[in-house]
């Protein structure tokens, strides 16, 4: 609840998307980038095909959009029971974006 009021206040705009070429896209520019910055050797991802494979059952990535800029997603598991998030990253792991709160730090 808290995550969704400050993506309002912050003025960014919010779109779902499963589709496997958008799901690629945020694992290379967003998702590996932001972790691997993150936690340099420590870091451990999984493959993109595992999340193309979630999408087409129970994912689906947010996409934040800042003045038309793709700029952060997060890649959740849902069910009618829960909202999981699983992965999250910012476009190229770039810190200006994560200053913008899109994501928790």
């Amino acid at each position: 609840k808290e995550d969704l009021r400050r993506i309002r206040k912050a003025a960014f705009v919010r779109r779902i998307d499963t589709t496997p070429e958008t799901v690629r896209t945020f694992y290379a520019h967003f998702y590996r980038p932001y972790i691997t910055r993150r936690h340099a050797e420590e870091a451990s991802l999984d493959s993109v095909e595992r999340l193309v494979a979630m999408a087409g059952q129970d994912g689906e990535l947010l996409c934040l959009e800042k003045e038309g800029e793709w700029v952060a997603g997060l890649f959740a598991a849902r069910s009618k029971d829960y909202y999981a998030p699983r992965y999250m990253g910012v476009r190229d792991g770039r810190a200006d974006i994560v200053a913008l709160r899109a994501i928790p730090a």
